[in-house]
């Protein structure tokens, strides 16, 4: 019997995990894969973040490690980001990144970003939940998280360059619960092939069961 198309993408993307590598595919300038249990950028740029107020804890019957950020948050020297991949599980209201002096990525939950009040490159970018499309200051994306407790892959191209420091906490409040898994930004905006490549080395990597491959 031939397999499904699922199936057949689920497959594929499998066999590309152990040589895959986020940094071969634009400029890559933050990579934390926190099931090293560690706060180390493996983009080779040497913004180690520092966790605050934040603690490490077994993921996936402690074969990996994870961050939760319930409310504390991770800081960094400050990037200027053109395309962002997240992996994490909400606990809650979250934002996508933030800057300890605007309001880049304000979020609007239950929608992912203000309508207003997060920059218009923001706002205007190329934006993904599970491989699903969606505006972000329209969507309410609950649909794709509420309750389950599950990992979740975001993106988003912005239509122009944002500065970034923080993951977990807005300017001085605003601090968002998540347990953090794997995050990317990079400098460049990337194609949405790339992007979809990347959401699909996530998305099988850290088990998303309800990640559209197609």
């Amino acid at each position: 019997m031939r397999r499904s198309r699922l199936t057949e993408n689920i497959s594929d993307t499998l066999k590309t995990i152990e040589t895959f590598n986020p940094a071969s595919i634009g400029t890559l300038i933050l990579w934390y894969d926190w099931g090293k249990g560690s706060a180390n950028d493996l983009s080779g740029s040497g913004r180690t973040g520092t966790l605050t107020h934040s603690k490490i804890v077994p993921y996936l019957n402690e074969k990996k490690m994870a961050v939760v950020t319930d409310s504390g948050y991770v800081s960094f020297t400050a990037v200027s980001t053109r395309t962002v991949i997240r992996c994490f599980i909400p606990l809650g209201a979250f934002w996508v990144l933030s800057d300890s002096s605007n309001y880049n990525y304000h979020n609007a939950y239950p929608r992912l970003l203000n309508g207003t009040y997060a920059h218009a490159s923001a706002r205007n970018g190329a934006w993904r939940i599970n491989g699903n499309s969606i505006n972000p200051t329209a969507t309410d994306i609950t649909q794709y998280y509420s309750n389950t407790k599950k990992p979740i892959v975001i993106s988003g191209v912005t239509t122009g360059s944002l500065s970034s420091n923080r993951i977990g906490f807005d300017r001085t409040y605003n601090t968002s619960a998540m347990c953090l898994l794997e995050d990317l930004v990079y400098s460049d905006p990337l194609s949405a092939d790339n992007v979809k490549l990347i959401e699909k080395y996530l998305a099988t990597k850290w088990q998303i069961y309800n990640y559209s491959f197609t």
